[in-house]
């Protein structure tokens, strides 16, 4: 089963929210994207910080070039990223 998300992204200027609306929107991920930032964060392969970006940037993208796998666009990238993940899920 498929796990949904609502993603946003709120535009901040010193911290705090600006003028601009948030980029709001919904997705679908295999994975449990909450469960792998932990695994990922207590492996020390980033800083803790930076691996929630990572991570959904990466799921998401996965998903997305899954889903558009006969697209031209992405037939260069689909070997390079399939062998990364591997490593990724080794490591």
């Amino acid at each position: 089963m498929a796990n949904h998300y609502r993603i946003t992204v709120q535009p901040l200027k010193d911290g705090l929210p600006t003028e601009a609306a948030p980029l709001v929107f919904e997705a679908d991920s295999h994975d449990d994207i909450l469960a792998i930032v932990g695994r990922i964060q207590g492996k020390g392969l980033l800083p803790p910080d930076q691996v929630p970006a990572f991570i959904t940037g990466l799921k998401l993208f996965g998903g997305i070039m899954l889903k558009n796998r006969s697209l031209p666009l992405f037939a260069d990238f689909m070997g390079a990223f399939a062998g990364f993940m591997k490593a990724l899920k080794a490591s």
